[in-house]
């Protein structure tokens, strides 16, 4: 039987405060469009309007708090616990809908790490891949402004890790992750046409990332 609620890496308490309010607004956006979170949620599951919402409280009073006072600090990680409680709250039902429907593709694209112990091959995760990632074609989607990004199989049971950037492509702080997916080919829509694009890659075992590929550069048609 499939090991229910344990394909999202949701430790969030181990991020630091920039680094999770960052992660929690980037989530918030994509579980928005996500098919899942477009349905009728239970009443226990925050919406993603308003979990963008507590990422955005919680940057406020991390700021607030770096000013210094014990109010605004105590705020701060109250804040936050809401945030991460939300984020988890989340993920398990995303995790629940996806087992009860036997479809994990449902965990693509969510924001969530994805874990992949779940795969039919052991592959050991004290180091990082051997394999080199490389996105292998780049070419039109179905439709205006969507694109189809092909990724070197990984002869594993891996992740693929893509991120996107519309500036300077050797600035890391310019990339934004499109998702985690199980497949290594995927398509992504909603761009505007001539927009360019600096796509890469990573492989993720279980936590354990490979370095980003060289980046290749697209223009949406």
């Amino acid at each position: 039987m499939t090991d229910v609620l344990d394909f999202l890496d949701l430790n969030f308490s181990r991020f630091a405060h920039d680094n999770l309010h960052m992660r929690g607004g980037s989530i918030a956006d994509l579980l928005m469009v996500h098919p899942v979170f477009l349905e009728q949620l239970p009443e226990v599951v925050v919406p993603p309007q308003e979990i963008k919402q507590l990422a955005i409280k919680f940057r406020d009073l991390v700021n607030a708090a770096a000013k210094g006072g014990s109010d605004r600090i105590v705020e701060r990680n109250q804040a936050r616990e809401e945030l991460i409680i939300a984020l988890t709250i989340a993920g398990h039902y995303l995790e629940m809908v996806a087992v009860k429907r036997n479809d994990l593709t449902l965990l693509e694209n969510s924001g969530f790490r994805m874990k992949s112990r779940y795969g039919a091959r052991t592959i050991s995760t004290d180091r990082e891949p051997e394999h080199v990632p490389v996105i292998t074609k780049v070419k039109r989607g179905k439709k205006s402004g969507s694109f189809v990004v092909q990724a070197k199989r990984h002869p594993g049971r891996v992740v693929y890790v893509l991120s996107v950037s519309t500036g300077d492509p050797v600035d890391e702080s310019s990339y934004r992750e499109l998702g985690h997916f199980l497949q290594c080919q995927n398509e992504f829509n909603g761009y505007e046409a001539a927009t360019k694009l600096n796509l890469r890659l990573q492989y993720d075992i279980n936590g354990n990332r490979s370095d980003w590929s060289a980046p290749v550069t697209y223009i949406v048609t």
